[in-house]
């Protein structure tokens, strides 16, 4: 009998997947990078997180209250907007003939930025 090690990777438990999945969201890799830099299968990994996902559902929206206020322009005739707060802090002052396909995109470039 030899004392040969196995070349599979160690058991996971389902914690540490979801650990590592979450792990792999706050790295903003991609999951090819993630795998190789951390020793993973990539199709294991690719398997629990399909599952993790498909158990935890599809996201919920998130709403955050608005608050509306009336500002009065002493001696100024400003054309009105309104102002977008990401939760993340980013702002965006959107005004008359804004273009709702750059606003769209530019929304999504503040989503996908890092804390």
């Amino acid at each position: 009998m030899s004392n040969r090690r196995s070349s599979r990777p160690p058991r996971r438990s389902r914690r540490e997947w979801k650990k590592l999945v979450q792990a792999w969201k706050r790295s903003r890799l991609s999951q090819a990078e993630f795998c190789r830099r951390y020793g993973l299968t990539y199709s294991t990994f690719n398997n629990w997180r399909s599952r993790l996902a498909a158990e935890e559902g599809p996201p919920q929206p998130a709403f955050v209250p608005v608050t509306i206020t009336a500002q009065k322009e002493a001696g100024s005739q400003k054309r009105a907007g309104f102002e977008i707060r990401c939760p993340r802090g980013h702002a965006v002052l959107v005004t008359p003939g804004f273009s709702p396909t750059e606003l769209e995109s530019i929304l999504q470039m503040l989503e996908a930025l890092p804390c």
